[in-house]
């Protein structure tokens, strides 16, 4: 999900369990814990977080229990659960994956207790949507649901200093949300360009103050730019971005670095640089991007560095990758096959990631090859991203149109079953001389790919240039498409099969540069 949304969804139903102790004898009095043979502690509700569950215990007799005192405690896997003393436990984002059960203690005139124990049951995330855009230069929050369009009105948890744009926000699903954008301007950071970031604990609806990712860059004159989040989903965060600074002795030519977060961005390390020709060079880095399963890191990044010790300069598509969570990366690599044969002109840039919990990934970018003009280019790796597939071209287009008509990759999706859906902004001749919001799919791990659609309906007619795009999946089956124009609209479409779209809903009408949409 740029981004990845949150979306939730509901689930009823009801668990039973039967009392526990020894069996009564079965000519005893029903009201005695003798009597209470029979009974079933049941719980009802939806398992997700932000529901509500509630026991209840129940008797074929109903006078069985009219006389009974019930005390109810809920647990989880650390034990009692604090303050949930009552037969209701209202679950939030905390919750989520933990095992939960609920125990009934019956007392009937005194006699000693009986309890009874539920099955446990697994809280699980809702789906939920969340939209980051900036307003006139100001980040905003915008809260969805995933079964309507219905949006609540954007507002912004930050005060206002300087500019902000180009927001990226990654969720454990687990409650924490991290969003980070690009700061400009702002006196509280010394004026330059800077990454700040903001981190929620409960799904979106609250956040911290907005801090800088490097906290010692205050009153430097270099650039920080093109951050870009992931998380292991178990407390461990990376954030990666191009850096004019001088990290340990690098220089001030841009470089790759990073830093790493293990307790839920908290508290982040000191940055240090990704590419390990940092120290040898004076070549420039930009535009990295970053995915994280487990031990698995993978990052790719445009460079004019030679690989191969030679004077070419121009850009390619580079990759790196880690292993043991930072502390060492391998040497970077081409991505870009065409990287060793190419023209000294054939620039790649605009580099976008996606890996499934599989391994099974794509990276999209725009490149040149041969042509003045920019197309969409793709690869494919199903190692994590050890290995590449040759690059191949998605816009089918890209064939015939003219020199000026530039295409730019914005977002590619891989879902938990392996379809992968690119998005781009492009110029078709066939529909006018504006961009318009183009996507192609592959239902094949990237073995063949549809013929480009557009999301917005009015490709043909419009002369407005439709700008970022980004379509991604909740993985049950519903995708969603949003892109922005040139006249400040920020608009979604949903799909359940990637060819028959909704109507399309306005989500705000002054998004100036950049949005991220977020399934959580």
């Amino acid at each position: 999900m740029k981004g990845r949304f949150f979306l939730f969804w509901l689930l009823s139903g009801s668990l039973t369990a039967c009392g526990g102790g020894s069996d009564s004898n079965s000519n005893s009095d029903t009201q005695t814990l003798g009597g209470l043979q029979g009974a079933e502690l049941k719980l009802d509700g939806s398992y997700f977080e932000s529901k509500t569950v509630t026991a209840t215990l129940t008797h074929p007799n109903s006078e069985v229990l009219s006389d009974a005192r019930i005390s109810f405690q809920w647990f989880d896997e650390a034990g009692a659960i604090w303050g949930a003393d009552s037969n209701k436990i209202q679950l939030t984002a905390s919750d989520i994956d933990k095992n939960i059960y609920a125990t009934a203690t019956v007392s009937i005139d005194g006699k000693d207790a009986r309890q009874f124990t539920s099955p446990s049951f697994t809280v699980e995330s809702k789906i939920d949507l969340l939209t980051f855009f900036d307003e006139s230069y100001r980040m905003q929050i915008s809260l969805g649901a995933a079964e309507n369009d219905a949006w609540a009105v954007p507002e912004s948890p930050w005060a206002a200093s300087g500019d902000d744009y180009i927001p990226t926000a990654v969720s454990d699903g687990k409650g924490n949300i991290i969003v980070a954008w690009q700061s400009e301007y702002s006196p509280d950071f010394g004026g330059e360009y800077d990454i700040v970031y903001s981190r929620s604990t409960d799904n979106g609806q609250t956040w911290s103050e907005r801090s800088l990712l490097n906290a010692a860059d205050t009153n430097d004159s270099e650039s920080d730019e093109d951050v870009s989040l992931a998380t292991d989903g178990n407390g461990t965060w990376v954030a990666v971005w191009s850096s004019n600074e001088d990290i340990n002795g690098a220089g001030t030519d841009s470089d790759i670095v990073f830093v790493v977060s293990t307790d839920n961005g908290e508290t982040w390390t000191t940055p240090n640089w990704l590419n390990d020709y940092a120290m040898s060079e004076t070549k420039q880095d930009w535009q990295p991007r970053v995915k994280v399963f487990d031990n698995h890191w993978i990052v790719v990044w445009v460079s004019n560095f030679d690989l191969d010790g030679g004077i070419s300069s121009d850009r390619d598509i580079l990759f790196s990758y880690s292993d043991d969570k930072g502390v060492s990366w391998s040497s970077p690599e081409y991505l870009n096959s065409a990287a060793q044969s190419d023209l000294a002109s054939d620039a790649d840039y605009f580099p976008e990631l996606d890996i499934n919990a599989n391994g099974i990934g794509a990276a999209i970018w725009s490149a040149h090859h041969g042509d003045d003009d920019l197309d969409i280019y793709a690869a494919i790796t199903s190692d994590f991203g050890k290995t590449w597939s040759t690059s191949q071209r998605l816009n089918s287009y890209g064939a015939t149109d003219g020199t000026t008509h530039h295409d730019y990759a914005r977002h590619i999706e891989v879902s938990s079953t392996g379809k992968i859906v690119a998005s781009w902004e492009g110029e078709n001749p066939a529909n006018g001389t504006d961009s318009d919001a183009y996507y192609s799919f592959s239902e094949d791990t990237g073995m063949t790919w549809a013929v480009e659609q557009t999301l917005n309906t009015d490709a043909s007619l419009d002369n407005t240039q439709e700008e970022f795009v980004q379509i991604s999946t909740d993985n049950s089956g519903s995708w969603y498409g949003l892109w922005s124009d040139a006249a400040g609209g920020l608009w979604m479409r949903r799909s359940n099969d990637l060819t028959n779209w909704s109507d399309a809903a306005k989500l705000s009408s002054d998004n100036e540069e950049g949005f991220e949409f977020l399934i959580h």
